[in-house]
């Protein structure tokens, strides 16, 4: 794309490592292509671009932008596994797409990041966890030009341990030195 700020930031949230920007760039539009078609390749994801399954996964919450910011004015993303839900992996995935792409216009969340917090405390999964949506949750983030300042994930029960462990297997280094998971009740995560 010809927008500078577009290319900026991938600059920014690679630390303005022209090499590896660029790498991630081309990664991104890989994963854009996979996900939107070619005619929205270099046009920004609206939420007309998405269908009514991907906005079922906007409106139950799959992943909230919190009203309030963190201490240092970073944003804080929301995320409840007990809300994900989707007919197909594509849905949830063009959802956060949309989600990370709103979030990183901002310049502050390109320059001081982004906190992610899961949260399963109090909740179990109705059915098996889907750990091949997970995983290709985290391959997303690889290519979004997202700056992950910290990643929570607080849960109650011992089966979302399992999905803490994959998350460390799975994330790239940048993402597993700022992952932190916390199991216990409301009160002990806070």
């Amino acid at each position: 794309t010809d927008n500078p700020g577009f290319r900026m930031l991938f600059l920014r949230v690679n630390h303005y490592n022209a090499e590896k920007a660029a790498a991630q760039m081309v990664a991104h539009f890989k994963a854009k292509l996979d996900l939107f078609d070619q005619a929205r390749l270099a046009e920004d994801i609206t939420l007309n671009d998405l269908d009514e399954d991907d906005m079922e996964c906007l409106r139950r919450g799959s992943f909230q932008v919190l009203p309030k910011s963190d201490t240092f004015r970073r944003t804080v993303v929301f995320s409840r596994y007990a809300t994900w839900k989707y007919k197909k992996s594509k849905n949830i995935l063009r959802a956060e797409w949309y989600v990370t792409m709103v979030i990183m216009q901002s310049e502050y969340s390109q320059r001081f990041g982004v906190i992610l917090l899961g949260y399963s405390v109090k909740s179990k999964p109705t059915g098996p966890v889907d750990f091949e949506v997970i995983r290709q949750l985290l391959r997303l983030n690889a290519v979004l030009p997202i700056r992950l300042a910290a990643f929570y994930f607080c849960f109650s029960d011992k089966i979302w341990q399992s999905v803490a462990d994959l998350i460390v297997h799975l994330s790239q280094p940048v993402i597993r030195v700022r992952f932190r998971y916390f199991q216990g009740s409301d009160q002990e995560c806070r």
